[in-house]
């Protein structure tokens, strides 16, 4: 694993051979592996492809910064005050 991101003690890391896609300094980049164009989950922290986040009109990318299975696991209700299944403590 390479670091590819470093900000405010923050530090995020790719595969090795990850190319890194240039983008301004202030946010996230994306990475290029085996010809597929990848984000970063804010929330479950891996990388995802881009056809895993939905639409947003306020990004830079136009992507959600979580990727689909966390959006769906944080607006899901708890049950009986059971936290859902992909929620992290």
């Amino acid at each position: 694993m390479k670091v590819i991101y470093l900000r405010k003690g923050v530090t995020l890391y790719a595969p090795n051979d990850a190319f890194v896609l240039k983008v301004k300094k202030s946010v996230k980049p994306h990475i290029l592996l085996d010809k597929k164009e990848y984000k970063h989950c804010t929330h479950c922290n891996s990388w995802r492809g881009l056809d895993k986040f939905h639409f947003c009109s306020r990004t830079f990318d136009r992507l959600q910064p979580f990727c689909m299975d966390c959006k769906i696991a944080l607006t899901k209700k708890p049950k009986h005050g059971k936290l859902c299944s992909g929620l992290v403590e």
